[in-house]
Parts: C-alpha cells; sequence; structure tokens
C-alpha cells in the first residue's frame, strides 16, 4: 500500500470542499502495518462488519433529526460538550495506547471516568482507571490480544463485572502481557459500573450526552484520518486500516458532527480530540451508554443476618455493626480508619438478636439498639465511646419484630421500630442518653420490616416499606419526632429493610429490590417533597435490607449478599 501523501490529500480536500485540516502527524508518517496496531476495534461474530456499520448509517441518516442551526429537536440542546459546561471539564485528560490494539480499552474506560465524574458533579474528581487491567487481563482472558482487538460491549461487561482498579495498580505500556503486573489488592480498589447498554438512534444519542455523560463508540479508520489535525473530518482518501473505538463528548448541530476523546496522544488532532460528520465512517450506527458507577467494593469474611448497620465516627472511623450468624446470633462491631475498607478490633457482644441492629453516634458515644431473642422480642440499646468497650445496657418495656432504627440529632438519640400490635405499626421515640427514653409515638403507618431514621438540616426523616400491596416504599418527615407529616410515597417497592442516610444537603435512599435477583437501588434526593433523581441499580444482589452511611464526603452502603454463606459486603458509592 502506498503512502498517502499529505500534499496529495489537500488537493483532493479541496477539491472535495472538505471541513477539516490535514497536516504531517506523529501517526501518518508510519507504514500501515503500525498504524493498524493504534486501532483494535472488531466486530463479534453475528454483528454487523464495519463496512456494514457504514452503509447501515448513511442509510439512515437523511432521516434523522438532526436539526438544522437553531432547529435542534426540543429535548436536547444544539450543541454540547463535556469539556465545557459552564467552563467545567469533565472529561480526563488524553492517553496513548501506542503499537497495541488496545483501543476498545481506552475508549471505554474514557467513558466511564467522564460518567464518573458527571456523576460525581465534580469535574475535579481524581479519577484514573487502568486500561492495562481491563485489556491485558479481562480482554486477554477472552482470548484478545494487540493483534486481534476487542469491542465494548464486551469490555462493558467486564467493568460490570468485576470491574478495574487504578492506574497506579496497573499501569499501561504497549505490547500484550499476561496480567502478571496487577496489584494484589485491586479487589479493594476496583471501579465498577452499574449497567450499561446500546443506543442505535442519533437523538437518544444527544439528549444521553446532553443529560448523563459521555458515550463509546467504533467506527472505520481509513488512512487519510491518520493526517487529521482540525476541523470536521469526514473520509476523503485513503486505504481502509480498521476498527477504532473512542469517547464522544459531545456534539454540534450546527456543525453536523460529533466531538470525540482519541487514545492516540497530544500530539496528534486537536490536542487529542476530533471532530467527525454524522453518519460517517459509521461514527453512529452504534454506541454504548455507562448507566452508572460503583467505587471501591470489599466483601468480609463475616456473614450476617437481617441487615448491617453502618456508622460515621466523628469522619475518623467508618464503623459497621451487624448480627452474627453463630448459633445465638450475636452482635458483632469494628471499624475502618481509612477508606479502604481495613476493618480491624472485631468486637463480639454477648448480647444476641433476631434482626439486623440499628446503629448511630453522637455526643461522642456509639449507641448500638436490637430486638432481644427473649421470648417477649424486647428492645435493648447499649452504648460505648470507643466502638469497643460497650456498657450502660438497658432493656425497654417495647417490643418488636424486626430491628429497630437509630439516629442522632438535635442533642437527642432516636429510635423507631415495628411494633408487636396487630396493625404492625411504626413507633418512635427519644433519649437523652441511650438510657432514659420519652415522647413515644405510635404512627397509623405499618411495616412488615425494620424502618430507617436519618437526620437531615433540622429534621428527621423515617423511611419504611409499607403493607400496601406493592410493598412501597414510604417517608415521612419530622421537626420534634412528635408530629409528622409531608408522606411522600415512592413507586419503587421492597421485601426488606430499606436503608437512609444524608450527605450536607441531601438524602440518599437505599433498597433491596423485587426483582427475582433482589438487586441493590439507591435514589438521592435534597428532600422528599422536592422530588428525587436517577435511580441506580447495582449489580450487586441482597438477602436483606442495607445499611447506609456518609463518611468523609462519600456514601457507604453494606449489605448481605447472596451467597451461600450470606457474606458482608460494603461500598463506596458514587456520590459526593
Amino acid at each position: 500500500m502506498a503512502e498517502l501523501d499529505v500534499n496529495h490529500l489537500r488537493t483532493l480536500m479541496a477539491q472535495q470542499k472538505a471541513r477539516w485540516v490535514a497536516d504531517v502527524t506523529p501517526l501518518s508518517h508510519l507504514s500501515m502495518e503500525q498504524k493498524k496496531r493504534r486501532l483494535g476495534a472488531t466486530p463479534p461474530e453475528n454483528t454487523p462488519t464495519l463496512a456494514e456499520r457504514e452503509r447501515l448509517a448513511r442509510a439512515r441518516l437523511p432521516f434523522r433529526s438532526v436539526g438544522a442551526a437553531g432547529a435542534a429537536p426540543a429535548f436536547h440542546p444544539q450543541s454540547w460538550d463535556w469539556r465545557n459546561v459552564h467552563g467545567q471539564n469533565y472529561i480526563t485528560s488524553i492517553k496513548d495506547q501506542s503499537s497495541c490494539g488496545s483501543c476498545v480499552a481506552f475508549g471505554s474506560i474514557a467513558t466511564v471516568e467522564g460518567t464518573l465524574r458527571v456523576i460525581q458533579q465534580s469535574p475535579n474528581y481524581q479519577v484514573d482507571l487502568s486500561e492495562a487491567q481491563l485489556f491485558y487481563c479481562h480482554a486477554r482472558s477472552q482470548g484478545r490480544n494487540c493483534d486481534n482487538g476487542w469491542w465494548p460491549d464486551k469490555a462493558m461487561q467486564c467493568l460490570y463485572q468485576p470491574g478495574v482498579a487504578d492506574e497506579a495498580c496497573y499501569p499501561y505500556t504497549p505490547g500484550d502481557q499476561n496480567c502478571t503486573h496487577l496489584c494484589s489488592d485491586w479487589q479493594h480498589r476496583a471501579v465498577r459500573i452499574t449497567g450499561f447498554h446500546s443506543i442505535s438512534n442519533l437523538d437518544e444519542m444527544k439528549a444521553w450526552l446532553s443529560t448523563r455523560g459521555p458515550l463509546s463508540t467504533c467506527f472505520t479508520v481509513y488512512d487519510d484520518f491518520f493526517s487529521y489535525r482540525s476541523g470536521v473530518y469526514h473520509h476523503v482518501t485513503g486505504d481502509l486500516a480498521g476498527g477504532h473505538c473512542v469517547c464522544v463528548v459531545g456534539y454540534d448541530d450546527a456543525a453536523q458532527c460529533w466531538i470525540c476523546k482519541n487514545s492516540w496522544g497530544l500530539g496528534w488532532g486537536d490536542a487529542g480530540f476530533f471532530r467527525i460528520n454524522y453518519g460517517d465512517s459509521g461514527i453512529d450506527h452504534e454506541m454504548f451508554a455507562v448507566e452508572g458507577v460503583a467505587a471501591i467494593k470489599i466483601t468480609l469474611a463475616d456473614t450476617a443476618i437481617g441487615a448491617p448497620a453502618l456508622v460515621n465516627i466523628n469522619d475518623t472511623i467508618l464503623a459497621i455493626a451487624w448480627t452474627g450468624t453463630d448459633s445465638g446470633h450475636h452482635l458483632n462491631v469494628m471499624g475502618s480508619r481509612d477508606e479502604d475498607f481495613n476493618f480491624t478490633n472485631k468486637v463480639i457482644l454477648h448480647e444476641t438478636s433476631i434482626d439486623g441492629p440499628g446503629f448511630a453516634f453522637g455526643s461522642g458515644r456509639a449507641y448500638i439498639a436490637w430486638t432481644g431473642t427473649d421470648s417477649g422480642h424486647h428492645l435493648n440499646c447499649i452504648s460505648a465511646p470507643d466502638c469497643q468497650n460497650f456498657s450502660n445496657k438497658v432493656t425497654m418495656a417495647d417490643t418488636s419484630r424486626f430491628g429497630p432504627a437509630l439516629a442522632f440529632g438535635n442533642n437527642k438519640l432516636w429510635i423507631a421500630w415495628v411494633g408487636t400490635d396487630s396493625g404492625w405499626s411504626l413507633n418512635v421515640m427519644s433519649s437523652v442518653d441511650g438510657m432514659h427514653w420519652q415522647d413515644k409515638v405510635t404512627l397509623h403507618e405499618s411495616s412488615d420490616s425494620a424502618p430507617d431514621l436519618v437526620f437531615l438540616r433540622g429534621k428527621l426523616y423515617l423511611l419504611w416499606q409499607g403493607t400496601d400491596s406493592n410493598s412501597s416504599l414510604n417517608i415521612l418527615e419530622s421537626t420534634d419526632g412528635v408530629h409528622w407529616g409531608n408522606k411522600v410515597t415512592l413507586h419503587d417497592s421492597s421485601d426488606f429493610h430499606p436503608a437512609l442516610t444524608a450527605t450536607q444537603s441531601e438524602l440518599i435512599l437505599s433498597w433491596t429490590g423485587r426483582d427475582s435477583s433482589h438487586h441493590l437501588n439507591t435514589l438521592r434526593s435534597p428532600g422528599p417533597t422536592n422530588g428525587f433523581g436517577n435511580k441506580l441499580v447495582y449489580g450487586d444482589t441482597s438477602v436483606a435490607g442495607l445499611g447506609l452511611v456518609y463518611f468523609r464526603g462519600k456514601v457507604y452502603i453494606a449489605w448481605t449478599g447472596t451467597d451461600s454463606g450470606h457474606h458482608l459486603n460494603v461500598m463506596k458509592l458514587p456520590y459526593v
């Protein structure tokens, strides 16, 4: 194959009135064999070939609502660029795959990193994931290498489960490797996506880009593309090189183009980015969307019945309490002084419970409440200044069918529980010391699982699973724990104890879904009466309810797994 001369290319571009600039680039002088090593998108068997994707993209382009300048469809803006949203850049830095057909890993990782920043609402959120692990470990396990490439849906499945760690865990260097350089603790550092799907409609692509984050796509690369410097690319001339995967960061209806992040370093293109015509080279035949991102997760050696509980000890210790699977169902508690789930100093209390405990911290003490294994299933509370030496146990006259919930606010400890009356009524009362309880209120609400409580901006919020036919989730609020109102009933439902926590400004709700696998779900809200954000459904599943807490600026979730041993799991959620 003859090398494409840039001056000849410019002549042909002028004849075709091309809207892009050709130049000598770090890749334009390479041999075709070397250029192909900078690609790596290979469509799977029984899916359209690259040529078919080009043809299908061109064929349907005239029927799309691409909109002339000033005539963009109402459900998305005329242009969008995640590098400049109100002056903020949500896209991570340009990387270089170099001489290995690993573009799918780079395009997919770029999409996940950008999506995580969007979800976090933080353009400066520090995230740098390992393309090396995704390609040299996960792709390699499927028989893929630098020569035969990969495809985004396969990469997304690996990002969903088991996920990838940070770049420092396995730094990228070009050339086939056998995954031996992966750090030993990668599972504790792994980031995973909560789901993904493909989009084949241009308007839906734009709607996703302008609201949810970047997309991953593949297209056919011809020899002229290696000489791209700036402008809106369309294929002019040159031999077929192969398929390539990139991250789409925006679009421009006025210019009729997509804006993309490449993986060929800063010296190529427009500082590593490029624009390409709608429908050109099969660029928009299909794109892949990341539905959400979940950060670090750990599965503990400990096992539990019921829901575990999490608490923040002065932003110094992330503590977890649970009811063990031993024959007596003893209460357990331990803590981690960092964000990497290094839980230590486990304490097994002499107390036993029929369900998961409630857990709270305030005024220098950690409080645990539980429903006893005595014949009446009485409520109990105990406290400690250090999560180690618990004392001041009190057994209350009240009884419950499930575990109680605890929250601390307004210099009071609050407890909520489901009574043993025939109506399974919800109850709330308060204490200044965890021993003397008062102001009991029995609500005209009922639940068939444990409730949860949280305090935010001078208000108590109570979350429970209703006894209606849908087992709907419900929220009430109160300023004094006695008078409750502004009830909100969600469309979502659960068969188990839901969880509630508060950041500095928002409520975070989580629950175990009623789908056949019982997946974890989360919602965020500035307050129930102000609506809720996008629901995230995670790949993880639980046999019981959940625990939530806000710790060092992040939200953590704990649950009892659906594995045969019902092990405890803790995960950092993608919220700020």
